[in-house]
């Protein structure tokens, strides 16, 4: 599985993630058909952060997903 991974201002980096473990009972696992990014998202490439909240150590961007379950 790989993931857009921000480690600093403009410094996006494609990684490959580990497989998640086995589902456990109550749980599932989709297929991302889609992704997309926020403002949230944004701020983060571009300046570190928000207001008072800033990265401290690699963040995986993009939430706003469609998938196929």
């Amino acid at each position: 599985m790989q993931a857009i991974v921000c480690h600093a201002p403009k410094d996006l980096r494609i990684e490959a993630e580990e497989q998640p473990p086995a589902l456990t009972p109550g749980q599932l696992r989709v297929r991302v058909a889609r992704g997309g990014i926020c403002g949230s998202d944004l701020h983060y490439y571009q300046h570190g952060g928000f207001g008072a909240v800033r990265l401290k150590e690699p963040m995986v961007l993009g939430h706003e997903i469609s998938a196929v379950i």
